[in-house]
């Protein structure tokens, strides 16, 4: 049993693969999340630049 040769309780060598699993399944969905707001960012950066150029253009005219 490899769980003997390392010295690892059973109950630790059989659970971590279930624990790395949830963990795998948490950062995907933070990965989700962050894709969302790339988006979102994305669209701001570009208003961004709109009311930028807009306010440059209200400068030149004073």
């Amino acid at each position: 049993m490899p769980s003997r040769r390392k010295a690892i309780s059973r109950g630790v060598y059989f659970n971590w693969p279930n624990d790395h699993m949830a963990a795998r399944k948490r950062r995907r969905s933070a990965d989700t999340v962050c894709a969302a707001n790339t988006v979102e960012v994305k669209e701001l950066r570009q208003d961004a630049k709109d009311l930028t150029g807009e306010v440059a253009e209200q400068r030149l005219e004073l």
